[in-house]
């Protein structure tokens, strides 16, 4: 990860993943907790998933996972994917991608890992993330001042 990204991510408190357990569960809870609730007790009891696989990639930048969701809409037997989260908790592989194996989810998730530019990625985030803060500033500025 480049000294930029890193510093961005630091003056906003946000930590890059890292390896925090050998249980895929348990390593997946721990990175994303704050982060989305996507792999909670609840959320995962609520829709019959189980984590089969998770890690990080990208330096920290990117953090996945291969899960089992036993109530998979419209075909029961296509029921493994692939997710892939930015530092942020959020989304950002395709969701509707369903295989039948790990092994078919696997191919899909190194396939995107290869492609995806989680640096260019990043960055994009942060200036959004920047021009958004910057803006909402000065609307309280405009708010105090105007009165």
């Amino acid at each position: 990860m480049n000294k930029k990204i890193e510093s961005a991510l630091n003056i906003l408190g946000i930590r890059p993943y890292r390896q925090q357990s050998c249980y895929s569960l348990n390593d997946a809870q721990r990175n994303l907790q704050g982060r989305t609730h996507y792999v909670d007790n609840d959320t995962l009891k609520g829709f019959r998933a189980r984590v089969l696989n998770a890690h990080l990639s990208h330096d920290g930048l990117v953090y996945w996972i291969i899960e089992s969701v036993g109530n998979k809409p419209f075909e029961g037997k296509a029921n493994k994917r692939f997710i892939a989260f930015d530092v942020f908790g959020d989304v950002i592989s395709d969701r509707e991608q369903w295989h039948t194996t790990s092994k078919a989810a696997e191919k899909e998730k190194n396939a995107f890992l290869e492609s995806f530019d989680a640096e260019k990625h990043t960055e994009n985030r942060l200036l959004e993330r920047a021009k958004r803060d910057a803006e909402n500033a000065q609307a309280v500025f405009n708010a105090i001042l105007e009165s």
